[in-house]
């Protein structure tokens, strides 16, 4: 009779991932090959990939020690893999830097549906446990980019007034002049278009720093290596500094004026 091998997958997303968390699965997985430590037909490799071109691998934990050369380098790939021929059991687990569901899952296989479900389990605890990662900004991405946009375009707005020539206004069109008697009436009107105006020139330049933000952010982020080498993690910390600095007072002007046109 021909053995039926199952096989579970887990995508793995939103995480922020340390050295430390990848020695707790390396040891989940070494525990593993060790348990059949008397038969030869099994097979583990443990690697890791970094930034430079250079990788590491073995089939020892060592690997992943605080001491190894992956903890002094960027690393933006981690593979682990055990095979127990004998059994067809099998774990796979990949973690990419980045936001790719290809890349980043855990494969579980093998003849024994009990050792099977119980093995992706006790993996799939260990990924709850790991730190979340921020998806603040792609949670809120209508609301944030539409701020995004009217705090650019009201900056593009007034530079461009204040770069404009003051013109009399006996020679303005008539409709201009119409334009001005209807806003006189109907003051609110002036805050609706200037925002609106505002927005349209916005949106554009909002996008691209928006999507340039999302970067920071990516679904599984390998935090491992040098502090300095953590080119995300330092980025979200000058961002913070500029968004206090430069960005909020920005906004706080703008909600003022709404909240002064409307109430």
């Amino acid at each position: 009779m021909s053995m039926i091998i199952e096989q579970r997958v887990l995508t793995i997303r939103e995480r922020i991932i340390t050295l430390k968390d990848v020695q707790y699965l390396a040891n989940i997985v070494y525990g593993e090959y060790e348990s059949v430590a008397d038969d030869t037909r099994r097979d583990l490799v443990l690697s890791g990939t970094c930034t430079d071109g250079s990788s590491f691998s073995g089939a020892d934990i060592a690997v992943f020690s605080d001491d190894s050369p992956l903890s002094r380098k960027r690393v933006n790939l981690i593979t682990m893999d055990f095979h127990h021929y004998t059994t067809k059991a099998r774990i796979e687990i990949n973690l990419s830097h980045g936001n790719s569901d290809w890349h980043n899952y855990v494969k579980v296989s093998g003849v024994d549906s009990k050792w099977v479900n119980g093995t992706i389990r006790l993996i799939e605890e260990a990924l709850d446990s790991f730190t979340p990662q921020n998806r603040f900004l792609y949670r809120n991405d209508l609301a944030l980019k539409s701020l995004f946009a009217l705090g650019i375009g009201t900056l593009f707005v007034v530079l461009i007034q204040l770069m404009s020539p003051v013109t009399s206004s006996s020679n303005n069109p008539k409709w201009i002049i119409h334009l001005n008697h209807v806003l006189k009436e109907f003051p609110f009107l002036i805050y609706v278009i200037n925002y609106a105006i505002a927005y349209l020139v916005g949106f554009s330049p909002a996008r691209l720093l928006y999507d340039k933000l999302l970067e920071l952010w990516p679904s599984v982020e390998l935090q491992i290596g040098p502090e300095y080498r953590l080119t995300e993690k330092q980025r979200r910390r000058w961002f913070a500094t500029a968004l206090i600095v430069g960005v909020a007072p920005l906004l706080t002007s703008l909600v003022y004026e709404l909240l002064k046109a409307f109430l």
